[in-house]
């Protein structure tokens, strides 16, 4: 099922819908070597998970405050033991868009996929982090996570569920980009492929020098990765590069998401704090920085600039002004 067809089964709107974003917990069921909130890291432990009153309260605020699509992620969300019912409560709202983000392992249950699915559940975004099993399982730490990952993704197709891959790019499977895209492309008749570069958050910002790899490395394989797309006469739904800025790939500046400072932000919602209209902003608040030769890009009023702990780590020459925009593009995603 591609966006188009989504769109027109689920009644989605053909502009950006407004998100409402709930961290129902910190818990997880896998132990990814690059997560932001790492079970082996203190300041992770014991934290609360959100109360299911609170969550309700939440779902029915950010939809007054014109959310139409609810993100339920964690931690794990399918963990969490009153998720079929926040989604049942997500659809007798109105939300039009109800995804779970999820790392599959509890999804790959035929059964529990079901339930979420009759509940209202009509799109998922899947974390796979390689072509085969080996690359996924040693990023997750759980052996046998890539065979529940793909069952999950064969499952939420057969029930109908729109399919999103996600993957976290790292220096353990960056080279595998394109072989990942084309497999992701081939295997889940998807057209939403979200390549993800790690942030220095969490597990991935403790570890650098084994975990996070320079953007002027991943670029070739960027590229590559792009190009399946094309060689498949696959039009993306959506721009699909996170944490990346134009003047990294001037030519496919189009596909970056997440680097704008936005014109309507989303909310979102943590078990200890809210973001109400202000999600990407308070990310920008906190983790980016511009330096002073940001001053002569073209995107230079629009972007958010590059995270500062990278800038910090590696140095910013790989962030050059551009001086140009482009107005053709190889590649152009369906929503931009």
């Amino acid at each position: 099922m591609d966006i188009r067809e989504a769109a027109r089964k689920f009644g989605w709107p053909k502009s950006r819908m407004k998100v409402c974003e709930l961290t129902l917990n910190y818990a997880c069921n896998a132990r990814c070597v690059f997560c932001y909130s790492s079970p082996d890291m203190e300041e992770w432990k014991g934290k609360d998970d959100m109360r299911y009153r609170q969550a309700a309260d939440y779902l029915m605020f950010s939809y007054r405050n014109g959310a139409r699509m609810v993100q339920f992620i964690g931690g794990e969300p399918t963990i969490y033991p009153e998720l079929p019912k926040l989604v049942r409560l997500a659809k007798k709202i109105g939300y039009p868009a109800i995804q779970v983000i999820s790392n599959g392992i509890n999804l790959g249950d035929r059964a529990y996929a079901s339930e979420l699915a009759a509940c209202g559940m009509n799109t998922a975004s899947i974390s796979i982090h390689g072509d085969n099993a080996a690359m996924h399982d040693a990023v997750t730490g759980i052996k046998g996570s890539f065979k529940k990952a793909v069952r999950a993704c064969g499952n939420l197709l057969d029930l109908g569920v729109y399919l999103n891959i996600n993957t976290a790019i790292t220096a353990l499977n960056y080279r595998q980009l394109p072989a990942f895209t084309g497999f992701a492309l081939d295997n889940f008749r998807t057209d939403s492929v979200h390549l993800i570069a790690a942030h220095f958050t969490g597990a991935a910002g403790r570890s650098p020098e084994k975990l996070i790899v320079r953007y002027s490395l991943q670029a070739p394989y960027l590229r590559e990765a792009i190009a399946a797309f094309g060689r498949r006469r696959v039009r993306p739904a959506f721009r699909f590069l996170s944490n990346y800025v134009p003047c990294l790939l001037p030519e496919h500046a189009n596909l970056m998401k997440d680097w704008e400072l936005p014109d309507r932000d989303d909310d979102l919602f943590l078990p200890e704090e809210k973001h109400v209209g202000r999600m990407y902003a308070m990310v920008t608040d906190k983790l980016r920085a511009k330096a002073e030769t940001c001053s002569r890009c073209v995107y230079n009023g629009v972007c958010a600039g590059f995270e500062k702990n990278y800038a910090a780590h590696f140095g910013r020459g790989e962030f050059r002004p551009v001086s140009g925009k482009r107005t053709i593009f190889a590649v152009r995603p369906v929503h931009g």
